[in-house]
């Protein structure tokens, strides 16, 4: 994305993944604003609020609200911005856990409003791969946490030596109040957020962006969000750059979901061919061999988002 918006004339084709075009941004709510909620001992954080069962009983409740919406009952939330959950109805959560859950889906605030996504009701289909989950340690030791817990690393660490210069910098403080200010200059060298893409557009080059539902890592909503913006600058955006939301993926790949998709051939069909993709077959692998037909579905870009 950073090729895409800053050096237009390098590629003719760009596919970009999973996209972590915004680090301050994934940084605020993955590290920051979650770690906030979910850890019991500020700042040493030795504790957690969620456990392994506390996300199977959440997981298990996502699928009996939203599994079926689609109407197939296959263990993948189709869209989870549209499945409807209710966090409310999750059976046997403490406030504690039901608040810090919340904060993981609301993401990070001020009062200029969202500065970054939360995560998408869905990624805890495999509660290993999940945010608070990442501490395998759960106990006294503080470093072992730490250091399993990537999410939380990548978090803390941009904003101390990123964003403040200051290794002595409290995340459990901070209230985002004067965040655009205090990022500026991060986002200045990290950043890939620019949605003007005029240079790719008259080179002719091609974008296209994608990113897994149920992605752990970083909130798939955010490269939605983008998008969108793309399009409400560009009403001819589709011309040069689309955007596929892929169900039940983890990041980059992996999950309940079919993921599995030859991103090259399409580029290249698109750039060299002038086949526009609006439509995509993703498979999903069995034990190392491809499953039958019905084991595939279609991934339509912006206009089903």
């Amino acid at each position: 994305m950073m090729e895409a918006q800053r050096y237009p004339k390098d590629f003719d084709g760009i596919v970009a993944g999973a996209p972590a075009f915004d680090w301050p941004g994934f940084a605020a709510t993955a590290g920051v604003n979650c770690g906030k909620y979910y850890t019991r001992t500020l700042p040493t954080w030795d504790k957690t609020v969620l456990n392994r069962e506390t996300l199977q009983k959440l997981q298990q409740s996502i699928m009996e609200q939203c599994d079926a919406r689609d109407g197939l009952d296959d263990g993948v939330v189709q869209d989870p911005p549209s499945a409807g959950f209710d966090l409310s109805k999750v059976p046997g959560l403490t406030d504690e856990q039901r608040k810090a859950i919340g904060a993981i889906y609301a993401g990070a605030r001020n009062d200029q409003g969202l500065i970054y996504p939360g995560f998408t009701p869905g990624a805890e289909c495999d509660p290993d791969q999940w945010l608070p989950l990442d501490y395998r340690a759960l106990g006294a030791n503080c470093q072992k946490i730490m250091s399993a817990s990537h999410l939380f690393a990548f978090g803390t660490q941009v904003f101390k030596y990123l964003v403040f210069n200051n290794p002595d910098w409290n995340y459990s403080t901070y209230d985002f109040s004067n965040y655009a200010n205090d990022t500026r200059l991060a986002a200045s060298f990290l950043d890939a957020t620019n949605i003007n893409l005029d240079g790719f557009k008259a080179r002719k080059g091609k974008l296209i962006i994608w990113h897994g539902w149920a992605d752990p890592a970083l909130p798939p909503q955010a490269t939605v969000n983008y998008y969108r913006q793309v399009e409400a600058r560009d009403p001819e955006a589709s011309e040069y750059c689309r955007l596929f939301m892929v169900p039940g993926c983890f990041h980059c790949g992996g999950g309940p979901g079919a993921s599995e998709v030859n991103w090259l051939s399409v580029i290249v069909d698109w750039v060299e061919r002038g086949k526009a993709p609006e439509r995509i077959v993703a498979a999903k692998s069995d034990q190392g061999e491809n499953r039958d037909d019905e084991a595939a579905f279609s991934l339509s870009h912006h206009r089903d988002l």
